[in-house]
């Protein structure tokens, strides 16, 4: 099996700034931001590294943070912003995952920077533009029912189509979806917090 990058980016500048962000925010507000286990102790990367099974995925794909609010949710930091082209980048396991724990009645939003400001929105409110799965994870068949499935869901709940691309890309090789952050339905980070209480 090829072998991916496909693990958590926590050392990245933006990634650091938004969960750094997150805590002091929580604890202005007295509410607990506690870490997501699954995601940090990737102790044994190695062993991952030639699992692609749908409970590996599962486990790679956690949250970053649990926010023991009044109405308790879990969030995840994106860091990876495509400023030339206007989107976020979110691995395809990683939202197929949230959108599927969300229908479950277990809330994950996604923490981003967005024209210099920390902003929370939901996986099941985005409208992604294009999934990309690249030529070396064209056999895969997981990854494929993930874009089936977000296709499905997409179009049939929030009425709009995605465009699955099978294409090389540059960074880490991993299945990817790319979320136009023009007109994302998001919110103040602070406003948030408050909110959830």
């Amino acid at each position: 099996m090829t072998q991916t990058q496909f693990y958590p980016n926590i050392d990245h500048p933006d990634h650091v700034a938004l969960e750094t962000l997150l805590v002091n925010k929580c604890r202005t507000y007295n509410i607990k931001c506690l870490t997501v286990p699954a995601y940090y102790n990737l102790v044994e990367k190695d062993e991952y590294r030639p699992l692609f099974s749908h409970l590996a995925l599962y486990v790679r794909s956690s949250p970053d943070k649990f926010v023991a609010a009044k109405y308790p949710f879990l969030i995840d930091a994106k860091s990876q912003v495509r400023k030339e082209t206007g989107n976020i980048s979110v691995e395809l396991s990683a939202l197929y995952f949230n959108v599927e724990r969300c229908r479950a009645g277990i809330p994950v939003f996604y923490l981003n920077f967005i024209n210099e400001e920390a902003r929370v929105f939901s996986p099941l409110h985005i409208k992604p533009r294009t999934i990309f799965i690249q030529p070396k994870w064209e056999h895969t068949p997981i990854f494929k029912k993930y874009a089936t499935a977000l296709e499905l869901y997409f179009e049939t709940v929030v009425g709009c189509t995605i465009t699955v691309r099978c294409e090389s890309t540059g960074g880490s090789q991993d299945p990817f979806v790319l979320i136009p952050i023009a007109g994302l339905d998001s919110y103040n980070l602070d406003e948030f917090i408050k909110l959830r209480g």
